[in-house]
């Protein structure tokens, strides 16, 4: 069973991006979870594998002015 947990908001002039953990056991060992992050904004889920790049998308998705200048790889 997976639980999910917000961890953070950014609200920028672009809008608010929630950022939450995500905890789910693993396949072979049901004892031990595994993390992965994911924002809504707009609507829109994502699904990142860390909380430092989820903090770096959320910010520049919503604008918020605290990680200027980050463009995610593959994105124009």
């Amino acid at each position: 069973m997976e639980e999910r947990q917000l961890l953070t908001v950014f609200e920028g002039p672009l809008g608010k991006a929630e950022v939450y953990e995500i905890l789910m056991p693993a396949a072979e060992r049901p004892e031990v979870f595994q993390s992965q992050y994911e924002i809504l904004f707009e609507g829109k889920s994502r699904i990142l594998p860390t909380m430092g790049e989820a903090s770096l998308v959320a910010s520049s998705l919503s604008g918020d002015p605290a990680f200027q200048g980050y463009q995610e790889s593959g994105q124009s």
